[in-house]
C-alpha cells in the first residue's frame, strides 16, 4: 500500500518544506514592515503627518464646527503650517 502512496507522500512532504519555507519569508517581511512603520511614525514628520491627519479627520467629522466653514479657512491655515 504504501508504494501506491509514495509518489503522494513525496509530494505532501515537498509541499510542507514549500509552506514553512514561505511562511518564514512572509514573517520576516512582516517584521522588516512592522519595523519600517515604527521608524517612519517615530521620526517628526511621521509624528506631524499623523497628528495632522487625526486633526483634519476631526475637523471634516464634526459638522457643527463653527471654525470650519464653507471655505475652510481654518483647515487651510493648519495645514500650511504643517507643510512648513
Amino acid at each position: 500500500m504504501e508504494f501506491l502512496l509514495k509518489d503522494d507522500l513525496h509530494q505532501l512532504e515537498k509541499a510542507k518544506a514549500e509552506y514553512l519555507a514561505v511562511k518564514a519569508f512572509d514573517d520576516y517581511n512582516t517584521q522588516v514592515a512592522k519595523t519600517n512603520v515604527k521608524s517612519i511614525l517615530s521620526s517628526k514628520e511621521g509624528l506631524m503627518a499623523s497628528f495632522g491627519a487625526g486633526f483634519v479627520k476631526g475637523l471634516m467629522d464634526n459638522p457643527g464646527n463653527q471654525k470650519c466653514g464653507s471655505s475652510h479657512s481654518e483647515l487651510i491655515k493648519i495645514i500650511s503650517l504643517l507643510i512648513k
